[in-house]
């Protein structure tokens, strides 16, 4: 039987690019082999990956989310914006990616039998996603997902093969005709929800964190965020408590309880970018 090594606070591996398809309109779902993170990881968490063979320029590595986990295989939902995600995402089958994590804080488990919405848009249903596998089978879930219109709708084929999705569209294209927070709003009213589970567009997050706290239901949201080193040394990605002071997304985070942290702060690019 295969030993394997007891993991440091901040673990070093390489993964290798096992397949890679195109999942919505600038959004590519990557497969990575990598049984460390893959055996590790927990819902919220993600990896910070440098770029392959691509030397200085860019410099930094890139944060994202993990989506799911099968076996000793890891997936992640990339948003092709800018040089960095272009890199990754076109590189080559067995491409080999140098990568730090699992990293950060998780999505506390649901109380059994609670009624639970994961809500998310873009590329942050990628931690929503891996949460609901996990979670969905101890409590009442629903998965809500919203986007400006059908084919920037994300791992819509999965989540509607779960039968617990619901869509929601800006131009009505597909789903509910308006926002995620308007899906959110009207699930709830129609039975109520007793905790929320969200991930998206910072302006998405403020409004599902208002309304939470407006209605009394229990939130936690998980934090997109520029990141420089992702170990919480050089203070890149701060971001302001309620209270006052500041937390560091990276390590204190990303997933936070919504009423402990300011959801209007600019955080720059996000973790999948």
């Amino acid at each position: 039987m295969e030993t394997r090594p007891v993991e440091p606070a901040y673990p070093h591996t390489t993964v290798e690019l096992v397949a890679r398809r195109r999942d919505a309109e600038g959004l590519w779902e990557l497969i990575l082999d990598g049984w460390r993170v893959a055996e590790h990881t927990q819902p919220g968490q993600f990896v910070n990956i440098r770029l392959p063979r691509s030397g200085s320029d860019p410099l930094l590595r890139r944060p994202m989310s993990v989506a799911f986990v099968v076996g000793d295989r890891f997936g992640v939902l990339v948003q092709s914006v800018g040089v960095g995600s272009n890199i990754i995402t076109q590189a080559p089958l067995g491409e080999t990616f140098d990568v730090l994590g699992p990293l950060g804080s998780t999505f506390p488990p649901p109380v059994r039998g609670s009624r639970v919405a994961f809500v998310g848009g873009g590329v942050g249903v990628a931690p929503l996603r891996f949460a609901f596998e996990r979670f969905a089978e101890w409590c009442g879930a629903e998965v809500l997902v919203g986007a400006r219109s059908e084919p920037l709708l994300p791992f819509r084929g999965y989540f509607e093969g779960t039968g617990q999705a619901r869509l929601s569209t800006d131009d009505g294209s597909v789903g509910l005709k308006g926002t995620v927070l308007d899906l959110l709003q009207a699930r709830h009213q129609a039975q109520p929800f007793e905790r929320v589970y969200t991930c998206g567009p910072p302006r998405m997050m403020e409004g599902v964190g208002a309304f939470c706290a407006r209605q009394g239901i229990e939130c936690y949201a998980s934090l997109e965020a520029r990141m420089a080193c992702a170990m919480g040394q050089c203070l890149g990605c701060v971001v302001p408590k309620r209270d006052g002071g500041y937390v560091r997304v990276c390590t204190e985070g990303p997933v936070f309880d919504a009423w402990d942290i300011r959801l209007d702060a600019d955080l720059g690019w996000s973790r999948g970018r």
